[in-house]
């Protein structure tokens, strides 16, 4: 009997096992179809090594339509005229075999379908010149192996979108229960917002109410308040208003070929260093009512995230409208009341029309007839008339500072030092020259040299008087409170230990506490109504809810120019006296009586004597 040995197989050859590679990377592929297909034509093309492939797929109007070619150079138009004119022939073998190898006169065209869905034809062609070698039992069967590629592609891509969307609805689900459990608009807001910020990865998210066809920023994530005159804040609600006027959920930067406009994105973009933004419409009932703003600083929105927030806004805006209405002030809640009401008294139509025009008539008598106390408002500052300067004494140095402005004072409270070293240095050597000079006297009177005695003597009293000075500059270094219970209101000198002072030099600027009254700045157009006498109230910035009274003792008869524009200095001082926690410098608003006025002189009277004075002739 003859023994049979197997066949050793040969080693797959590199070129084969980079199309194996190419081939198993697009199992994993999670991108677009878009991006699926040249990829696909290139790792077909590899194990034939066709110098020019295709992808084909006959469509639904029984023509076929290139989803990617290969190279993609202007002489492509050779190849595709070859493929159209062996198109049905490939198909044919194709569908009998699984492959087809033809020959032309001008090529060799290997050829395989594609599995797409169970109706659609898709086929991969693949060109290569007669030089070429043979196309191998391998690559063929490679080839066939791979044809289902795409269809594992559309698999993945549906189970990834189905795990995407029970994540979306879960999601979704979690945010409309955290909702929901909130009784008022502003608690609500801010946890939809800290939640799909969260969710989402968001650096911010802001939402805007439309009021009147404008936009205005009710919330913004994890801030607990923000200026509403800001200038970011006004951006973000142009931002906001150019997608409510598009009506369309706008992702910034857009898209190529997008119609939309996002010039206000775009603005707001530079302005907050958010490279990327989402505004999306809040709708109920098919209106918009509201919209949310998404920022973030390092990755884009892509499709899912707009789904997402789409779906999570759509669940959220009716709890949200509905807050929003019941947490309006009580007057917006007993107006719409009223509305109902009054509309069954005085009928269906133009019943707010009806309404006003009755509160204007009695709004217009009430302006016209009933006077209401009058005051005059104007900017005040707490002085004091005891302000002391503090200079340097001398040039030097600064030491040390132990006081701040605002820092109550007390009488011999050290403020500051000055460099005593070089001082204490003259001390010792006008010290060290006196007793020389007391030995020198001594050495004189024991030698009976009278005029020695003399020249020494006074040597000694001049070197007494500079060591007498020295110690009085010694003494001075030390600066001193010379008063009590005072403020320093100007001098913050802390930061600058070691920095040299000149001789006279400012140093500090404090005030006495005591014998504190207000300074009102009076426009010239109501100093007429201000009279000696006259009582009010002033009310400052450090403690607004408190007001203290006060009555007019003073008026500057001159004019001065603030802020271009004439007032007269007022002084009141304080009926009750002063508080001890005010300090000179304090500002804030004084209301100064006026009498009584109707409202419509209150309202016009300013107006009036404008118009008095231009045409005055």
């Amino acid at each position: 009997m003859e023994s049979h040995t197997p066949k050793q197989r040969s080693a797959p050859s590199s070129s084969m096992l980079d199309s194996l590679r190419k081939f198993q990377l697009l199992r994993n592929f999670n991108g677009e179809a878009s991006k699926f297909w040249p990829l696909y034509l290139d790792a077909l093309m590899d194990p034939i090594h066709a110098t020019a492939g295709v992808i084909c797929l006959l469509d639904e109007k029984k023509e076929w339509r290139t989803l990617a070619f290969s190279p993609q150079t202007a002489g492509f138009e050779t190849y595709i005229r070859l493929f159209l004119a062996n198109i049905q022939t490939v198909a044919e073998r194709c569908q009998g075999s699984g492959h087809a190898i033809i020959n032309t006169p001008d090529a060799v065209i290997v050829a395989c379908p594609l599995v797409v869905d169970s109706k659609g034809v898709c086929l991969f062609m693949g060109y290569l010149p007669h030089s070429a070698e043979p196309v191998g039992t391998h690559a063929v069967e490679l080839l066939k192996a791979s044809s289902d590629l795409y269809a594992q592609f559309r698999i993945r891509k549906t189970v990834a979108d189905s795990v995407n969307i029970r994540k979306h609805l879960a999601n979704v689900l979690e945010v409309s229960a955290q909702l929901n459990t909130q009784t008022r608009f502003m608690p609500a807001a801010m946890t939809l917002l800290n939640e799909l910020s969260a969710r989402q990865g968001c650096d911010r998210v802001s939402l805007g109410w439309i009021k009147g066809g404008y936009v205005r920023i009710q919330a913004i994530s994890h801030s607990d308040g923000f200026e509403k005159k800001m200038e970011v804040v006004r951006s973000l609600e142009d931002a906001m208003e150019e997608a409510v006027d598009q009506d369309a959920d706008l992702v910034f930067p857009l898209e190529e070929n997008s119609r939309l406009v996002a010039r206000a994105h775009e603005t707001y973009a530079r302005a907050t260093d958010a490279p990327f933004l989402l505004s999306a419409v809040l709708r109920v009932a098919g209106e918009p009512v509201a919209i949310c703003t998404f920022e973030r600083s390092k990755t884009p929105f892509i499709e899912d995230d707009v789904k997402m927030v789409r779906i999570a806004l759509d669940q959220s805006a009716r709890r949200l409208a509905d807050l929003h209405a019941l947490d309006r002030w009580f007057g917006a809640r007993w107006a719409k009341s009223w509305r109902r009401g009054l509309s069954k008294l005085f009928g269906i139509e133009h019943t707010w029309a009806k309404i006003l025009s009755v509160l204007g008539i009695l709004l217009a008598l009430f302006a016209t007839l009933v006077p209401v106390s009058y005051r005059v408002d104007a900017p005040m500052i707490l002085r004091t008339d005891q302000v002391l300067y503090l200079t340097a004494p001398f040039s030097g140095y600064i030491d040390s500072v132990s006081v701040r402005p605002g820092d109550v004072l007390v009488k011999g409270q050290e403020l500051m030092r000055l460099d005593r070293n070089q001082l204490l240095l003259q001390e010792a050597d006008l010290q060290a020259e006196s007793r020389n000079y007391e030995r020198e006297i001594q050495k004189a009177q024991a030698n009976e040299e009278l005029a020695q005695i003399r020249i020494n003597t006074a040597k000694l009293d001049q070197t007494i008087a500079k060591l007498n000075t020295v110690r009085f500059q010694l003494e001075q270094s030390i600066i001193r409170s010379p008063f009590d219970q005072a403020v320093v209101i100007e001098g913050d000198l802390a930061k600058k230990t070691g920095a040299p002072v000149q001789q006279g030099g400012e140093l500090f600027r404090i005030a006495m506490i005591q014998n504190t009254y207000a300074e009102i700045n009076v426009d010239e157009e109501e100093i007429k109504n201000v009279l000696l006498g006259k009582t009010g109230q002033i009310a400052l910035k450090t403690k607004p809810e408190s007001g203290y009274s006060i009555h007019v003792t003073r008026i500057n008869p001159a004019a001065l120019i603030k802020e271009q524009a004439n007032v007269f200095q007022v002084r009141a001082e304080f009926v009750r006296g002063v508080p001890p926690w005010f300090r000179p410098g304090m500002t804030g608003v004084a209301k100064i009586d006026a009498g009584d006025r109707t409202l419509w002189w209150i309202i016009s009277h300013r107006t009036i004597d404008f118009l008095q004075l231009k045409l005055w002739w």
